[in-house]
């Protein structure tokens, strides 16, 4: 070897195009993680269940370490990395620890994963990182420079390796057609679905409570035909209004009309 090469530095072209302006500044979320997680897990019987099957199937799937290559390859019970995804901290097991990970994932694109221990050593706990409290500070050569986690006021920064991208934070994301450095959810592409779902229930729920039909209609029938001809143009323009804003809309299902 030639003590006096220089080292060879592999990298991007286009990467550092990733980052025009505002390094090392703070990448917010481009979506309401809070509004998904509602109106869709919580809310959408549908989307929750979606979510759910696959998320509790897939941390279903056993963990198994290996050592060794071909006919080498042999199983190993007993291993530190077998023990930490059986435990990967006090209060979580191997399964919900996996499913909380792909339940992020799905509702938000992007899931976490810290690995708690000594610094330069392998983790002794892992632990799941809520996606709507995480940024990610972009880097100079398309890597990202750290991940912020910030919850009331307070922040905890894992800083990330230039070259290997490596850091205290294992970041999981969906591809995202316009974004560089957040996943894209699954939910954004079943938005729409889910909120016409969701009013429909409400609608439903709201005639259900009016036991199907309005109760009743109150009119005004003048004495003299003429005198419906009597409302000027902003009289008109506010009945409109009023119409709309009473007797529209899933909360409005089964009013009596006035």
């Amino acid at each position: 070897k030639n003590p006096f090469r220089r080292a060879e530095v592999k990298s991007s072209r286009a990467s550092a195009l990733l980052v025009p302006f505002g390094v090392r500044e703070a990448k917010f979320t481009p979506r309401q993680y809070d509004q998904l997680a509602a109106e869709a897990y919580q809310k959408n019987v549908i989307a929750f269940r979606c979510i759910s099957l696959v998320s509790r199937n897939a941390a279903a799937v056993p963990w198994i370490v290996f050592q060794g290559r071909g006919k080498d390859k042999h199983r190993l019970d007993e291993h530190p990395l077998a023990t930490l995804l059986q435990k990967p901290n006090p209060v979580q097991g191997g399964a919900s620890l996996f499913e909380a990970l792909f339940g992020f994932y799905l509702i938000a694109g992007n899931s976490y994963v810290e690995a708690a221990g000594p610094k330069g050593n392998a983790p002794l706990e892992l632990w799941n990182l809520r996606p709507d409290r995480m940024r990610v500070v972009p880097g100079t050569q398309g890597v990202p420079a750290a991940y912020r986690y910030q919850v009331n006021g307070t922040a905890v920064e894992y800083s990330c390796d230039p070259l290997s991208g490596q850091a205290g934070v294992m970041h999981l994301k969906s591809f995202h057609p316009l974004d560089d450095w957040y996943g894209m959810s699954p939910l954004e592409a079943a938005a729409f679905s889910i909120d016409q779902h969701n009013e429909a229930a409400k609608w439903n729920a709201a005639l259900l409570q009016s036991s199907g039909r309005p109760s009743g209609a109150l009119v005004y029938k003048p004495a003299h035909p003429e005198a419906l001809d009597t409302l000027t143009s902003e009289q008109r323009d506010r009945l409109k209004t009023e119409i709309e804003q009473f007797f529209t809309g899933s909360a409005n299902a089964g009013r009596p009309m006035v």
